[in-house]
């Protein structure tokens, strides 16, 4: 969650969740997508 909560920037409530749904995906890279985007940087 505390990744999820760097990467949106909406309003919150009191209770500290967001006005409005939001929606995300995550895609988790195996290490040879990690390195290979890394090389090409």
């Amino acid at each position: 969650m505390d990744f999820i909560d760097k990467v949106t920037a909406v309003k919150v409530n009191k209770d500290g969740n967001p006005d409005k749904e939001v929606w995300m995906k995550i895609r988790v890279l195996p290490d040879r997508e990690v390195a290979k985007e890394l090389k090409a940087m």
